[in-house]
Formats: structure tokens, C-alpha cells, sequence
């Protein structure tokens, strides 16, 4: 069954669209922001953003943090005919997502996404929070590359809203890995009507550049994303 008929949000994203994302964060008393935008097309499962920091000063490696950016940002995930896009179907009103990050072996934070659809454009607002990483750990040594594998996460529903659980993994200089275990639910801004949740899998692959005519603390992140019924592509 085709369920994109059934699915009038997801009329919003049949075309590209520009996203910004705020992110302020206060993790270990260190408190910086980083804003971006980009470029999302729905239809080919592609995120495109620069982002830079606003304020303060970037305390750990870019890897720690920019599952906070496109990652929120589930709405543009690519779906076959036959899965239902629950997340789609939220919109124009939006969503709430809150995601928990535990890095093996050091800290952990929280992060609540607010998702909306503003004139036009898709705002992921961010609030994180957390603490207990080691001054010297991978996360505040900066010794986390701009590298990571692949990745599949599972969305399945839950008692409290859309959950998803995965495993980043962010390469350290050394050629070791950080594992991340994520954790987080998707809540609807409003009551109105949605397409059904269910369980389903999202596969990533990410690319991180620089600009080099940018002299200030950033990143370019490039995302593809698409759903399936299973964890193999």
C-alpha cells in the first residue's frame, strides 16, 4: 500500500527545503553554541549543513556532538511506498525528541530537539546538558577524527512516543573507536492525527568536510539516510 496518500505532512517535504539548527550546550560547566543551516531533500534521503560556533569555544572533538545536528532531523529520512513515515506525518505542527548519549568508558549528556515548520523552513532547536567526561577522555582530549562507519538504528514503538536505539561509532587518532549508545523518543507537538508507528530501520552515511576560505570553527556535514523493513540495506 502506497502510505504516502494517507500522509498530509509529508506533502511539506516533496521538495527541498532549508533547515537551520541552534544547538547551546552546557556539558562539564562548559558552555558554547553552535548554529548551522542546510539544504534537505526528502525524496533522495540528503541533509547538507554547515555548521559553526557562535559562542564560547568548542571544548571536545566536532564527532562528539554533531549527532545533534542532521541526526535530529528524522523527517528527512527516504521511505519506500510501503512503510509508514510516522515522523512525516507530525508535520507542519512538529516534534519533540529527546535523545540520551552515553560514551562508553566516559560522560553522557541529553539533548531535546525541538522540530518545527516555520515559513517555509524546518528549525531543529537543541538544548544539551551533561557532564562526568574525563578531561583527558577521547570527548575533551579532541582525539575523536571525523570519521565514522556507517550506521543502522531501529525505530519501534513505545509506551512514551516513537523510540530508537543505536550505536555510534566516532574513530579515535589512534585508529581505536568511541562508542556512543544513544537512546531517545520522538513526541508529537500536538494531537492531531498520524500515520501509525513502527518498527523499522534507518541507515546513515556521513561525510565531514571543511571550507577552507572559513577561517572559523566549523563543519560541513553531508547525511544520507533512507528506512527499511531490515537491518541489511
Amino acid at each position: 500500500m502506497d502510505m504516502t496518500s494517507f500522509n498530509v505532512g509529508a506533502l511539506i517535504f516533496n521538495k527541498e527545503l532549508p533547515f537551520v539548527v541552534e544547538v547551546d550546550c552546557d556539558i562539564d560547566d562548559h558552555k558554547f553554541s553552535i548554529r548551522g543551516k542546510g539544504v534537505g531533500n526528502a525524496e533522495k534521503g540528503l541533509m547538507v549543513g554547515k555548521y559553526v560556533v557562535s559562542e564560547g569555544e568548542l571544548p571536545c572533538s566536532w564527532s562528539a556532538i554533531t549527532h545533534n545536528f542532521q541526526y535530529g532531523q528524522v523527517c528527512f529520512t527516504r521511505y519506500p511506498k510501503d512503510i509508514p513515515d510516522h515522523v512525516k506525518s507530525l508535520f507542519p505542527e512538529g516534534y519533540v525528541q529527546t535523545r540520551h548519549s552515553h560514551f562508553v568508558d566516559d560522560g553522557e549528556y541529553t539533548s531535546v530537539h525541538t522540530l518545527t515548520y516555520e515559513n517555509g523552513v524546518i528549525y531543529n532547536r537543541v538544548k544539551v546538558n551533561g557532564g562526568g567526561f574525563k578531561p583527558d577522555g577521547n570527548v575533551f582530549g579532541k582525539r575523536l577524527r571525523e570519521v565514522e562507519p556507517d550506521i543502522c538504528s531501529v525505530y519501534f514503538p513505545g509506551k512514551d512516543g516513537y523510540n530508537c536505539e543505536f550505536i555510534k561509532l566516532s574513530e579515535t587518532v589512534d585508529g581505536d573507536y568511541q562508542a556512543i549508545r544513544i537512546d531517545q523518543v520522538i513526541r508529537p507537538l500536538s494531537d492531531g492525527p498520524s500515520l501509525p508507528m513502527t518498527k523499522q530501520y534507518h541507515h546513515y552515511k556521513f561525510e565531514y568536510s571543511k571550507d577552507a576560505n572559513d577561517t572559523r570553527e566549523h563543519i560541513i556535514m553531508k547525511e544520507q539516510v533512507h528506512a527499511s523493513h531490515h537491518t541489511s540495506k
